[in-house]
């Protein structure tokens, strides 16, 4: 009994943060209240403070889940990843997963388009920027890599290239609810890897 308990909490956890994560996307962070989401599922507010602090501690959970289910799909790509045609087609399953799971393209849009970004928010800023800097980590250890191989010739630092490339993709996944097509988006994305490429030497 004990553990169907768990299980059913856990299951009620997983409805409260998609639930939350759909009304986030339709009217917005800020407008979306504890009670919205309790109501949508027809629960008592008390009931989503039983498995979250506040509606920030249920985002920043929200957060944690969709960075590991990216992870989880992009993680064996990172292990191969060693050459620019490698990087090429890491970046182009990582837009590819945006654009397809229905969830992780509802997050970007929440926190590109629907959310008002506030001091009281830092602990979830502090979270997208460190994922942000994981992301850089790995293009400027590939980038010093291929300069210290003479794969590339050019003087922009490692750091500020791989800056640039992480900017320059956040700027095609950012965009994902944007009407072009994913054939569309992906010729964008591949157009912007070879001006890159072009632009340090590649």
């Amino acid at each position: 009994m004990a553990r169907k308990t768990k299980e059913e909490a856990q299951q009620t956890r997983n409805d409260i943060l998609s639930a939350a994560l759909n009304l986030f996307y339709e009217q917005g962070y800020t407008k979306t209240k504890l009670t919205d989401i309790a109501d949508s599922l027809g629960l008592s507010k008390g009931a989503i403070y039983w498995h979250f602090k506040s509606k920030d501690d249920l985002f920043l959970t929200l957060m944690n889940n969709i960075d590991e289910k990216i992870n989880q799909k992009l993680l064996p790509l990172v292990e191969k990843t060693k050459t620019p045609d490698d990087l090429r087609t890491f970046i182009n399953e990582y837009v590819l997963l945006v654009l397809k799971d229905v969830e992780i393209k509802k997050y970007y849009s929440v926190i590109v388009y629907k959310i008002e970004w506030t001091s009281d928010m830092s602990k979830v800023t502090d979270v997208l920027e460190k994922q942000n800097k994981e992301l850089i980590s790995l293009f400027k250890y590939l980038i010093k890599k291929w300069k210290i191989t003479k794969k590339t010739k050019t003087n922009i630092s490692s750091g500020n290239a791989a800056s640039i490339l992480a900017n320059l993709v956040d700027g095609v996944v950012m965009n994902v609810n944007q009407s072009s097509s994913e054939k569309k988006r992906l010729e964008l994305l591949n157009d912007t890897l070879d001006i890159f490429y072009k632009g340090i030497g590649l």
